[in-house]
């Protein structure tokens, strides 16, 4: 007939007895109890255990399966029904909780969907990096936790670990967001748990060096040009072009007309573009070319910064010594990438466009440059204050 399960029943419900066997060890015999109330919800008492089930038949094959749902004690009756009822209606809506189970506990982790993910991804400017964020920050923090396991607070902890750098967590958090998507897209996950999650605030770094600066990295320059005049032309370059280091040392000297005044093939978030080159950059390239083009007196190569030490190569990396060695001469605390966004100030205050702006640094959405828009903004005021004299009345 069966009772209404309840602690009082799983407490009652009796240890089984072993039936002996002859010629073999005793059997034992199992105890078990339905409930009255909702089909299929089950206690069954073995050796040493008393265990919640619930036992249904799959809608379309009419296989049999029992779903542990937890053991007594540590599972009290009131939690266990809630569960049954649970499984009761996923069971008449065509599911099969056992074996979803089974195929939860056989799902890969977070770090084989990784590593899959990966594998998927076509070479771009910013694959490598995306990569290195899966590798360095996001298997170690998520890695051993499988798909179904990940939870909100699991991707908010990784944040909280990455508060230090809140540029770092910032990308890491977008680069994950992303992998949840492939993984939803391509039914390894219902849903994306990094949805809804709070990314850090950044500060904006804002470079633009006064008269008085940049006449000291001029003297500086000047002073070690003839020791080092490539490296000293490189810093320039940063200054008159508003490009990235590696957008300038990478470059051969195929990709720089100067004829024209333009960069060639910059590869960029929008594609392959020609940028145009300011007088003062044109002079900079072509001092450049006397010492490393075809015919150059220091190296003749093929790119513009050539590796002294690796032959048809060049330099891997930018002139860093002689850039540390600038700011602790002239006090300036900037990067190398700063020059960009001072690059960017001074062609904005000079040309009153944005869309200029946009174009110049390859900017793929004109919300990028948005962050000069207030240098627009304090020329308007110079003007509003200028004609606010000839138009007053009262």
């Amino acid at each position: 007939m069966g009772k209404f399960l309840s602690n009082a029943v799983a407490e009652a419900l009796p240890k089984p007895k072993k039936t002996p066997r002859r010629g073999k060890a005793p059997k034992y015999n199992v105890v078990r109890e339905r409930d009255t109330e909702i089909k299929g919800f089950t206690i069954v008492s073995t050796i040493g255990a008393k265990s919640w089930y619930f036992v249904y038949r799959n809608k379309f094959t009419k296989a049999q399966r029992s779903y542990l749902i937890g053991q007594y004690p540590q599972l009290q009756a009131p939690k266990a029904r809630a569960i049954a009822k649970e499984l009761y209606a996923q069971v008449i809506q065509g599911h099969d909780p056992q074996t979803e189970k089974n195929s939860k506990v056989r799902e890969g982790s977070l770090e084989e969907y990784s590593a899959l993910y990966l594998k998927s991804l076509l070479d771009s400017k910013s694959s490598q990096y995306e990569s290195d964020r899966h590798i360095k920050q996001i298997r170690p923090h998520l890695g051993k936790l499988r798909l179904y396991e990940l939870k909100k607070s699991h991707i908010e902890q990784m944040m909280k670990d990455m508060k230090k750098t809140p540029t770092q967590a910032n990308r890491t958090f977008a680069y994950l967001h992303k992998f949840f998507e492939w993984c939803v897209d391509n039914k390894h996950m219902a849903t994306n748990p990094a949805k809804k999650i709070a990314k850090y605030k950044e500060k904006e770094r804002y470079a633009y060096l006064q008269t008085d600066e940049l006449a000291k990295v001029a003297k500086f320059l000047t002073k070690w040009k003839q020791e080092q005049p490539t490296n000293c032309i490189f810093i320039a370059l940063l200054f008159a072009t508003g490009r990235r280091p590696a957008e300038i040392y990478k470059r051969p000297w195929k990709e720089v007309n100067l004829e024209t005044g333009h960069l060639v093939n910059i590869d960029t978030k929008t594609g392959k573009q020609f940028i145009p080159l300011s007088p003062n950059a044109i002079s900079l390239f072509k001092q450049l070319k006397e010492l490393t083009g075809p015919s150059g007196k220091l190296m003749q190569s093929r790119w513009c910064f050539p590796s002294p030490v690796k032959k048809d190569a060049h330099i891997y990396e930018p002139p860093k010594n002689l850039w540390d060695r600038m700011r602790e001469e002239t006090g300036l605390d900037y990067q190398m990438r700063d020059m960009r966004h001072h690059f960017a100030t001074q062609t904005a205050s000079d040309s009153q466009s944005l869309g200029t702006v946009k174009e110049l640094l390859s900017h793929a959405d004109i919300s990028t440059t948005m962050r000069y828009a207030h240098i627009l903004d304090a020329d308007k005021q110079k003007a509003l204050k200028k004609s606010s004299k000839a138009l007053k009345l009262l």
